[in-house]
């Protein structure tokens, strides 16, 4: 894009000149309002609502919101996160975390409830452990460790075996 090639109706620009407020007209950011701080930039809301009112809100009518810590962590502070995921077919509804080291979960208690299917892998080391009392419940229990892969057990394991190397 050329210098130029936005029109705003409204600029607000410090002495600075990267302290900016501007609602974009026409050009490549038309409807666009961009605000830029050399500083922080701080939002501070509900000093006279109630606690159980929706006090501050970021919607998108369309399209993604993207929060970008380039250079820092994103924090949560709060009573309760709460994340509701949802959407209208096979596709949609879907919460992804990835982390290139580690995902921690620390609390008195963690519930995790699947519909359908649950399964927790790894390629190489697993621990499940119980200082107390470890209850494990199925309709049916199948254990297979490796020596199925050289020699099918009675039970015939090798078949599950297979499955786990893919």
């Amino acid at each position: 894009a050329k210098q130029g090639d936005v029109i705003s109706d409204v600029l607000l620009q410090g002495s600075e000149g990267t302290h900016v407020f501007a609602l974009d007209k026409d050009g490549p950011r038309k409807g666009w309002t961009t605000s830029i701080s050399p500083g922080n930039f701080q939002l501070d809301c509900g000093r006279d609502n109630k606690k159980e009112q929706d006090t501050c809100m970021i919607y998108a009518e369309n399209g993604n919101i993207v929060i970008n810590a380039g250079n820092g962590n994103l924090r949560f502070i709060a009573n309760n996160v709460e994340f509701t995921v949802q959407g209208d077919d096979g596709s949609e509804g879907n919460f992804i975390v990835n982390a290139s080291q580690n995902i921690t979960l620390d609390a008195k208690q963690i519930h995790a409830t699947a519909k359908n299917f649950l399964k927790l892998s790894s390629p190489a080391r697993m621990e499940i452990c119980a200082n107390e009392n470890l209850k494990m419940y199925g309709g049916l229990i199948q254990g297979v460790s490796d020596a199925v892969s050289i020699k099918d057990s009675k039970l015939g394991g090798q078949k599950f075996w297979n499955k786990q190397q893919k």
